[in-house]
């Protein structure tokens, strides 16, 4: 019985988000159709045009809505108090979408991109062959946003885009402490779909070992904001210190100065209270070079 009830609410649902008016209509003629509004229309009627020289038709939704009821629609509702209708450009946009996907894979190596859609913001009745796509340094923390492209002239032409795809991202399992390491055992690598994120996550445990730089909750998505490179050599530990001389290996325990990762030149201190520059070789492990 709960499963009918559960089954029969998504049902509605369903039913209720597809018959909802968008705020904004690309189309492909001269004039705007009924199928462009409800494209499964049993019978097409021209309900707009555009004006003389213009291709951007802005109508109230409520007007709209009265149209649709006339035609035997009556279970469209609208969010916002317009809709717009912009008639397609003809121009091919194959490039710009292949330098967003380029653009999105150089950022996330494991992407699976569903869809990419690119649309000017206004009607352009032709493109320069030559010209180069620009994107913002940090566009790939969402997926849609604004372009532009820069012709051999120096305009600027923008376009609005939208990227369907799912990344591989780091979620903790549990809460983790500041300078906790992150491991299989506290964090886990999830897919999810690309909507908005707060900053570069996280996106894999093995090649390079990280600790929190902060209290991370249970659940979160772990950023480059929130991690630093594990340091392999505590402060104030003993490390084992090895020295070649002549084919010949001598190693002696020195206590830390410093933390340091892997590869990291930092100060240790002998028994006798030498100081000394060492590399971090391993963990707690270092070398005099």
């Amino acid at each position: 019985m709960f499963f009918k009830v559960l089954f029969f609410l998504l049902l509605t649902l369903s039913l209720i988000a597809s018959d909802r008016v968008q705020s904004n209509y690309y189309v492909d003629s001269d004039a705007i159709y009924l199928s462009h509004v409800v494209p499964h229309a049993k019978e097409d009627f021209k309900i707009f045009s555009f004006d003389r020289g213009q291709y951007i038709k802005r109508v109230k939704a409520q007007e709209l809505l009265e149209i649709l009821k006339e035609y035997g629609y009556p279970s469209y509702t609208a969010e916002s108090r317009y809709v717009q209708f912009t008639k397609k450009s003809p121009i091919d946009l194959s490039k710009i979408e292949l330098s967003v996907r380029e653009f999105y894979e150089k950022k996330y190596p494991d992407i699976k991109i569903k869809t990419i859609s690119v649309r000017p913001r206004g009607f352009i009745k032709s493109l320069s062959e030559n010209y180069s796509v620009k994107l913002e340094r940090d566009a790939h923390l969402s997926r849609d946003g604004t372009l532009y492209v820069k012709t051999d002239d120096h305009k600027k032409i923008f376009f609005d885009y939208d990227v369907e795809a799912q990344i591989d991202v780091i979620v903790t399992k549990k809460k983790i402490k500041r300078g906790e390491e992150l491991s299989l055992f506290n964090a886990t690598r999830k897919s999810i779909i690309l909507e908005r994120l707060r900053a570069m996550p996280l996106q894999d445990l093995q090649k390079i070992s990280y600790e929190s730089k902060q209290h991370l909750n249970n659940g979160h998505i772990v950023t480059m904001r929130d991690v630093k490179q594990l340091s392999i050599v505590k402060r104030n530990t003993v490390v084992s210190v090895g020295l070649r001389e002549n084919n010949v290996v001598i190693s002696f325990s020195a206590k830390a100065l410093q933390d340091g990762k892997l590869g990291d030149t930092i100060m240790i201190q002998k028994n006798n209270l030498q100081r000394l520059k060492v590399v971090v070789i391993g963990k707690n492990r270092v070398e005099i070079r």
